[in-house]
């Protein structure tokens, strides 16, 4: 019987990457990563604003730089599991607060700002940014 060693050095890097695609295919096709993604960057972004930090003394805080917490932020870089523990515990919230909740995306809640008088978009706008 072989060794898990012996498992492990078998495995070439091309036969690797076409298992990590095949799970990759497996994903839900009804989930829209980038929405997901700039969803859950709203979210970060809004924490971190209510903890009263820049994105600076964030990525100081989990050991990456201003540019990946702003990437992260617009939807562009997807966090990666660490890195989100990570954040989490600097903004002092519960991980679950940083994934969207399903049914809540970008777009309907611009459409829910829309609706609103302009003075209270406005005051919303302030907080939470211009989306």
């Amino acid at each position: 019987m072989p060794t898990k060693t012996a498992k492990l050095s078998s495995i070439n890097a091309p036969s690797a990457t076409k298992k990590v695609r095949a799970t990759a295919a497996l994903a839900p096709a009804a989930v829209d990563t980038s929405a997901y993604y700039k969803d859950m960057g709203a979210l970060i972004g809004y924490h971190r604003r209510r903890a009263k930090l820049t994105q600076a003394d964030l990525a100081g805080m989990i050991g990456l730089t201003r540019s990946s917490v702003t990437n992260i932020e617009g939807g562009i870089q997807a966090p990666q599991p660490l890195a989100l523990s990570n954040i989490a515990q600097a903004l002092k919230v519960d991980i679950g607060q940083l994934f969207p909740k399903a049914g809540s995306t970008q777009e309907e809640f611009k459409a829910t700002l829309e609706k609103l008088d302009p003075a209270a978009r406005d005051v919303i706008e302030r907080f939470v940014g211009k989306v």
